[in-house]
């Protein structure tokens, strides 16, 4: 299995659980030798900030070895538009 598939995996993992209702999009992809996680909700919430923390966190506790990484998080109630490969959606809410 490939890096990347091993990621999502790991980060569908991180998921479980953390998905609210605000979460519309939650993507995987890497640039210049890092993992970008971006994270798109309909509105600003508290809550759901944490729960992203919680998710990078628990991403971060299931590699083998330290990664870099950036996150991403994005509030809009603009279209959804997938992401160009390589880039994994890795959740995406039905609207």
């Amino acid at each position: 299995m490939d890096d990347f598939s091993i990621q999502v995996l790991r980060l569908v993992k991180a998921l479980y659980g953390a998905v609210s209702p605000n979460f519309r999009m939650v993507m995987l992809s890497s640039e210049n030798g890092r993992w970008q996680l971006t994270f798109v909700l309909e509105r600003e919430d508290a809550e759901d900030r944490e729960e992203i923390y919680d998710v990078v966190d628990e991403f971060e506790a299931l590699q083998e070895k330290g990664i870099g990484y950036d996150l991403h998080v994005l509030v809009s109630g603009e279209l959804l538009v997938y992401p160009k490969v390589p880039a994994w959606v890795v959740y995406r809410r039905r609207e």
